[in-house]
């Protein structure tokens, strides 16, 4: 709640700072810009899906593998809610990549998730087959 918060207040500030975009804020009544959290994006779904990742690369470098919500039992399934909100993209934004998260260090499905998405987000390409997804066994890239 937190980083959404604050993601609201930058906006906010940005807005009345400069007023030039509001016709982006207005041009879609039916289906308004939001920002929410991973916890209560369920039932909304947009062409583009702007995915912002609080967790990240501290200012050492060193990534902790607690993200919140996506750490506990369930995480992937919270994930999977998020990236399945989006009907045609997302864009992703966070100061890491899928190589700073160490499979080593953590045993979450959530997280094991999260470096797959980014790594496809990245690179385009789904790193594990499919029916692997739930276990969060590597395989083979898709091609």
């Amino acid at each position: 709640m937190a980083q959404t918060r604050e993601a609201l207040d930058r906006l906010d500030a940005l807005r009345s700072n400069d007023p030039s975009g509001e016709s982006f804020f207005s041009s879609h009544p039916d289906e308004p810009f939001f920002v929410k959290n991973l916890e209560t994006v369920q039932g909304d779904e947009r062409d583009v899906v702007m995915v912002r990742i609080g967790y990240g690369r501290a200012a050492d470098g060193r990534v902790d593998l607690n993200f919140g919500p996506l750490s506990r039992e369930g995480g992937e399934r919270r994930l999977n809610v998020l990236i399945t909100r989006a009907r045609r993209r997302w864009e992703v934004f966070t100061n890491m990549t899928e190589e700073d998260i160490d499979l080593e260090r953590t045993q979450s499905q959530g997280v094991r998730a999260l470096r797959t998405f980014l790594a496809f987000a990245h690179r385009g390409v789904l790193e594990i087959e499919p029916e692997d997804f739930a276990t969060g066994e590597n395989t083979e890239p898709v091609t």
